[in-house]
């Protein structure tokens, strides 16, 4: 499981069945090997964590620092 907290990047918008997400959360640890994500964000201005699977998330490699390729820190 990677894990981001600390600075919500994204926010959460509640709708009939369940909540949106959307947002970006940049140095991800370990998403190159994690089946779940835990994120954090903000639903209705109280700060919150969603538990998804990292399979139905986009990995943008923009983190080109040859010492943190090996770690998954990757936004």
């Amino acid at each position: 499981m990677c894990f981001r907290s600390g600075i919500p990047a994204g926010r959460g918008v509640r709708e009939s069945g369940g909540v949106r997400i959307r947002g970006r959360w940049p140095m991800v640890s370990g998403c190159e090997d994690a089946e779940w994500a835990v994120l954090g964000l903000l639903v209705d201005d109280v700060f919150s964590f969603a538990v998804l699977p990292v399979d139905g998330l986009a990995v943008q490699r923009t983190w080109h620092l040859a010492g943190m390729r090996g770690t998954g820190n990757r936004s």
